[in-house]
């Protein structure tokens, strides 16, 4: 009977993914969330490892008493947790531009559980990839299969496979393992990307009721 009960429990056990307001999620456990003005800063995520990328954004006030959009370099966030609500919180302490500058040089995001048990987490600077614009899904790839994180449902390109940089994320290597074939994967050219990009904002724009266009363009003025 004991036994019985405590299954709907081990069931529903799952993480919730709190964000502080400045912060801004990028991309999900391997998957890029896209233009997105009307964010939620809680997501329920499965037990065990998740990944998160997130940057800092926020009015910063320059010398001369204006204020800018301090928005911070990516980072990426590999935590593990069960059954927990885990938080990201930014640094307050970021105010004027020459503080910015200092936190861009190495930026940290405060990971803590709302019961107060101790999370198991990793943050590092996101690496760009090569071109114009970030492509963070192939960039999360690169960045897993380099050190041999695993996520659930999920597939690593063996094109970004060696060196292979071992943390305390990374899952056991197999000796002997055969190398899988390798992807070639299609870049979008700068146009291709554009033209999509502006086809997304015209027809998010169009469904937006009054009340959310305006906010739409606050955002917009603010960035």
């Amino acid at each position: 009977m004991i036994g019985a009960l405590a299954l709907p429990c081990l069931a529903s056990a799952q993480v919730t993914l709190e964000l502080d307001d400045e912060i801004s999620l990028i991309a999900l456990n391997g998957e890029a969330l896209g233009i997105n003005f009307f964010a939620k800063n809680r997501y329920d995520l499965e037990d065990g490892i998740n990944q998160a990328v997130v940057r800092v954004g926020k009015l910063v006030r320059k010398t001369n008493g204006e204020f800018e959009k301090f928005n911070s370099s990516p980072m990426i966030i590999t935590f593990k947790a069960s059954n927990e609500t885990v938080m990201l919180l930014a640094d307050d302490t970021i105010e004027t531009v020459a503080q910015a500058e200092q936190f861009n040089k190495k930026p940290y995001i405060t990971v803590q559980a709302e019961s107060g048990n101790a999370i198991v987490t990793q943050q590092e600077l996101l690496p760009p990839s090569e071109g114009i614009t970030r492509d963070y899904e192939k960039e999360v790839k690169r960045y897993n299969a380099k050190r041999n994180i695993i996520l659930k449902q999920k597939t690593i390109e063996t094109e970004f496979s060696s060196p292979i940089i071992v943390t305390e994320f990374s899952s056991p290597i197999a000796e002997n393992e055969e190398p899988k074939a390798q992807t070639t994967l299609h870049k979008a050219t700068d146009a291709e990307l554009t033209s999509a990009t502006m086809n997304l904002l015209q027809q998010g724009y169009l469904t937006l009721n009054e009340t959310q266009r305006k906010q739409f363009l606050s955002w917009a003025v603010a960035q």
